[in-house]
């Protein structure tokens, strides 16, 4: 079990795709926090994936002009056998 802030695959990859959303745009995470009324580190966390709550990332797509969707999906055997 992962603990608060914990970064995990699926957080970094979130993280990941935020971060090349904020390049494709031409801003920086200054520019970001700025934007968000936070400072650098509060991007540069939920960029890799460190973020403690879920408001924190919709805030930050939405800044970009994206919204984020949720779908789950069947877990592997194996993966299923690990998290029971």
């Amino acid at each position: 079990m992962t603990q608060a802030g914990e970064a995990t695959d699926l957080t970094r990859r979130l993280g990941r795709e935020l971060a090349a959303a904020r390049v494709s745009r031409g801003l920086s995470q200054a520019d970001m926090a700025a934007h968000l009324g936070t400072n650098k580190s509060a991007a540069y966390r939920v960029e890799y994936g460190l973020f403690t709550r879920f408001s924190t990332v919709a805030d930050y797509a939405a800044a970009l002009g994206y919204d984020i969707e949720i779908h789950l999906t069947p877990a592997t055997r194996a993966e299923s056998e690990t998290t029971a």
